[in-house]
């Protein structure tokens, strides 16, 4: 199967105690850590999995609660044993930041320390980034204030798709046509966000019949509350995510 692991469910601002959002999508044994504003590593360890099973990290966008846990996470990747290279996926403005990150820190006494391989997601629909013999991810640009990719993951046992930070937009819908799950940021009425209404449109019209909400404001009362009300307006299944939910397709 395909796992989603919600690693956090919370946006950067977050006083009801979500953490922010960081994913892993899990196919079998091989694992995409998506993006890294805490402690990603160690919400995946609670959950069950894997450290030896992740396989690449892709970072969605240059904010800090997208990527400021990025040296803890090679860190803790080092001690828990890693010793292959860990292929890093981001938009360029990303990639600069997460290597500043790095050289903040005195490695050198870090024996056997990895190789990062950089590379580098271009700001285009339908771009694919990297495939293996359990998934294939593309990507889109969405619609933030900084550079920011959307990302869809393709399986035989199904397709998730991811919007990250965004307002709605055309190209995540096509990003998202035809996938089993729309994982969508809903942090309100923002400039660069989405509402929960936002996320079950953009599911509707790309033909989507399950949502989960991330990067969310709300505590788990409110959320049910703007999922029900949007579900029954706009007719998709809609699920407010919480930090260790796993969600299977």
């Amino acid at each position: 199967m395909m796992y989603l692991y919600v690693l956090g469910s919370g946006s950067s601002y977050n006083p009801v105690g979500r953490e922010t959002t960081m994913l892993a999508v899990a196919v079998g044994d091989d694992v995409s850590l998506v993006d890294c504003g805490g402690n990603a590593l160690a919400a995946f360890i609670r959950m069950g999995g894997d450290p030896a099973q992740v396989v690449r990290l892709f970072l969605t966008h240059n904010h800090p609660d997208h990527v400021v846990g990025f040296p803890l996470l090679i860190q803790q990747l080092w001690l828990a044993g890693r010793r292959t290279p860990l292929p890093v996926y981001a938009p360029s403005e990303t990639v600069a930041t997460a290597r500043r990150l790095m050289d903040t820190f005195d490695t050198s006494g870090w024996e056997g320390l990895f190789a990062i391989e950089w590379h580098t997601i271009p700001l285009e629909p339908w771009t694919p980034v990297c495939a293996s013999s359990a998934v294939r991810v593309l990507a889109a640009p969405a619609e933030h204030s900084r550079p920011t990719v959307a990302l869809r993951f393709e399986s035989a046992h199904g397709v998730l798709v991811y919007s990250s930070d965004t307002a709605p937009s055309p190209h995540i819908v096509e990003l998202a046509r035809g996938a089993d799950l729309l994982v969508h940021e809903a942090t309100g009425p923002y400039e660069g966000h989405s509402t929960v209404k936002d996320a079950a449109i953009v599911a509707r019209d790309a033909g989507v019949p399950r949502v989960v909400l991330v990067h969310l404001p709300y505590d788990e009362e409110e959320a049910a509350r703007l999922a029900a009300e949007a579900e029954a307006q706009i007719g998709v299944h809609i699920v407010p995510a919480s930090d260790a939910m796993r969600y299977g397709l």
